[in-house]
């Protein structure tokens, strides 16, 4: 007794043990959550020429540090005529007057920024009282080339001739190529700092804006267009690949590490959201912008390149096996976790794996003798299993529901159909259906009530599709044929 008693503690410890195996092996050091920026609202455009509603307020800058590449610049703010508390927010601007740098609204009269490329500039600050009325400042300048700094153009166009003479020639292969560099070779800010394409492209860090505007910039220098899509303080792109739109999430492709600690981590970049239709990006991504109607799966990374098979081999392999025993109608398991790109077990994106396995399934063609079948199938969030059904289209023989009996011999032998929907008829004569050998679906309604015994004599296996509790079950129980209740 003890002894067992052993074994299965050793037993309950090695499952234990290979739980935790499993947890560290998912996605390991890798942050699921999606990265939301809570000042991304905050963080846009402002008016190029704030409103002072009080001329005896003064807005001041005084520059702390000079101007300068790769070092801390600093300014201080100040407010005169203003009593009480007050707010400072600080925006870098670039020559289009867009966000480079934000500091977020603080109580701190001070912002520090470092330079890294050559340009014009704005400094934008607003100073808000104890009543939320707004003061701002406004200073142009310019950083002027040095000769060791490369412009955002600059870099942009040599990653665009490194993205040519790599052989990207289509659509998708430029988008792909685009995105997989940004990926590779930049991190999210974590401390919402830099919003312009020059976070990515030139600090190799940045916040989801600075993913979507170096993305957009990357592929109109290689001929591809892509638009904004924003929503739920975060944006992202949508992408036109040989004329149809899709969604790419470049920031939610791209990992951070569990603690939020900015670097790059190589070897665990995802496409998960690399070519996306909006029914499928919308489950978890809130649209306040939807510039383009996204319905195509073409050009999906998982599709196209036929990386899909890593989640949908096991299915094809039971629809496969099922087919060589006449099955038609499957309720297939879904596993609690599923194998990442890297091989590793991961969960939380199930309505990405799950649609685009029902999508290969059903752009499949099935074979099944010298029949070519087609599968439908779809998926329900949080379902435990993925239902599929034979078609049979081509193949099915279908009766209108004024016919009230099927003859005798009416189709023996015939071998052009492999379902026949009979909706009305109450009666199946003599071998109406004999030696029809492949045929494998029969679906009647509760109108039947007398079915010959050799109907169907002759037929290879069978299955009656009928309502519960009607003739047709019964006669089929009792001719030892399959039957599934519709």
């Amino acid at each position: 007794m003890i002894k067992k008693l052993v074994v299965l503690m050793m037993c309950v410890l090695a499952l234990m043990m290979c739980a935790c195996a499993l947890a560290q092996d998912m996605e390991t050091g890798l942050n699921e959550a999606l990265m939301i920026n809570p000042y991304y609202h905050e963080a846009q455009p402002p008016e190029r020429y704030g409103l002072m509603p009080r001329s005896s307020v003064t807005v001041s800058v005084e520059w702390l540090t000079e101007l300068a590449y790769d070092q801390d610049v600093t300014w201080r703010a100040s407010a005169s005529g203003i009593e009480g508390d007050c707010t400072y927010t600080f925006y870098v601007l670039d020559a289009d007057w867009d966000t480079n740098g934000y500091s977020g609204e603080q109580s701190e009269a001070e912002f520090t920024y470092q330079f890294v490329v050559p340009g014009d500039y704005s400094l934008y600050v607003r100073v808000t009282d104890a009543q939320g009325t707004s003061y701002t400042y406004v200073e142009d300048f310019t950083l002027a080339a040095d000769g060791n700094h490369k412009t955002l153009e600059e870099i942009v166009a040599s990653l665009a001739e490194e993205c040519l003479a790599a052989g990207c020639e289509s659509d998708f292969d430029k988008a792909l190529w685009m995105h997989d560099w940004l990926i590779m070779n930049a991190c999210y800010d974590t401390s919402y700092s830099y919003y312009g394409a020059d976070g990515v492209l030139a600090r190799t860090t940045g916040v989801c804006d600075s993913y979507r505007k170096a993305y957009t910039m990357l592929l109109a220098a290689v001929g591809v267009e892509a638009v904004r899509a924003r929503g739920d303080n975060h944006a992202w792109n949508q992408v036109k690949i040989d004329g149809e739109w899709y969604n790419v999430d470049v920031t939610w492709d791209d990992p951070t590490t569990s603690d939020g600690v900015q670097e790059i981590v190589s070897g665990h970049e995802r496409h998960f959201y690399f070519g996306l239709p909006y029914e499928i990006m919308a489950v978890d991504h809130t649209f306040e912008s939807n510039p383009q109607s996204c319905t195509s799966y073409d050009m999906n990374f998982f599709l196209k390149t036929g990386e899909v098979s890593i989640w949908s081999d096991p299915y094809v392999e039971e629809i496969t096996a099922g087919l060589e025993n006449r099955t038609f109608s499957y309720a297939m398991e879904i596993p609690t976790y599923y194998l990442t790109e890297h091989g590793k077990y991961s969960y939380g994106k199930e309505h990405i794996v799950y649609n685009l396995v029902v999508q290969e399934l059903l752009r499949r063609e099935w074979q099944a003798g010298d029949k070519t079948l087609k599968v439908a199938s779809s998926y329900t969030q949080g379902a435990e299993t993925l239902p599929a059904e034979v078609t049979f289209e081509g193949y099915t023989l279908e009766f209108s529901e004024n016919v009230q009996s099927i003859g005798r011999n009416a189709f023996g032998e015939d071998k052009g159909f492999m379902a026949v929907q009979i909706p009305g008829a109450s009666s199946l004569g003599d071998g109406c259906f004999a030696n029809c050998e492949d045929l494998w679906k029969v679906v009647l309604s509760d109108r039947v009530t007398s079915i010959s015994d050799t109907a169907f004599e002759g037929c290879g296996p069978i299955t009656i599709v009928c309502p519960e509790g009607s003739y047709a079950q019964q006669y089929a129980q009792e001719k030892g044929l399959n039957v599934l209740i519709q």
